[in-house]
């Protein structure tokens, strides 16, 4: 909320309360402290909760805004999952927890539902602050590092500097299309620096990072410092998603 906006607000709720005088007073639904009653008609709660809710509201507006997720993205959740999507794994996920800044890496075939799992991981974590946090596509930004070859301040760098701060960052599709080694090298200072301040990071990935059966390896991908990066800033041992692809299945 701006400075301007809520000062209008608070003068309004001044006036409201000025004009109410001594009106009956009811017990608040949300904190349930004592307030005028046709407060609460009015504003579903005390003037405090209400401002509470705008407040929040403004701030996962903004949220969503610096997540890089989409309108679609941003709905997901758990709760929208049907029971038969890997319902231990969901089970884990909701009570998942960083330790020592350790995040997680999400292995898995195509369309079986890493990025959707991931996505739903960072709503979670976003909403329960609220908290920031962001969601990058691996091959989409090292096309966007490609476009802003030259440029010191590009969109793609940009990205990368914000990232760095996200409370927890999810890295999708990770090692999908080979990157040149310098873009590689605009990557690893964003993973230096959150290994640093201890900062959570989530992959999704096709490629095994351990050798989980019937996937390619991801050291065979990616650059062996990239790797190493990775492996040494996850949970071990990878969680691996099996089943076919849920492409084309009711998910929501």
């Amino acid at each position: 909320m701006t400075a301007s906006n809520e000062k209008s607000l608070n003068l309004a709720l001044d006036g409201l309360r000025a004009s109410l005088g001594a009106s009956p007073h009811e017990k608040c639904p949300r904190c349930g402290r004592e307030t005028l009653a046709k407060a609460i008609e009015a504003l579903g709660s005390c003037y405090d909760c209400h401002r509470e809710r705008e407040q929040r509201r403004e701030k996962l507006d903004w949220l969503r805004q610096e997540s890089g997720l989409s309108a679609q993205e941003w709905r997901l959740s758990f709760a929208s999952l049907q029971p038969w999507q890997h319902p231990a794994l969901i089970r884990r996920l909701r009570v998942w927890r960083a330790e020592n800044g350790k995040g997680l890496y999400i292995a898995g075939g195509l369309g079986v539902g890493k990025t959707h799992l991931a996505v739903c991981l960072l709503n979670q974590h976003i909403r329960s602050g609220p908290q920031r946090g962001m969601f990058l596509s691996y091959p989409r930004i090292f096309a966007d590092l490609k476009a802003d070859f030259g440029a010191r301040r590009g969109q793609a760098r940009q990205v990368l500097s914000r990232a760095r701060g996200a409370s927890l960052l999810v890295i999708d599709d990770l090692g999908a299309g080979a990157a040149p080694g310098w873009a590689e090298s605009e990557f690893l200072p964003l993973l230096d620096w959150r290994a640093a301040e201890r900062l959570p990071t989530v992959y999704t990935s096709n490629l095994a990072l351990n050798g989980e059966a019937g996937l390619e390896m991801l050291s065979r991908a990616v650059s062996a410092r990239l790797y190493d990066r990775i492996a040494g800033g996850v949970e071990n041992p990878a969680l691996l998603i099996m089943g076919r692809s849920l492409r084309g299945r009711e998910v929501s």
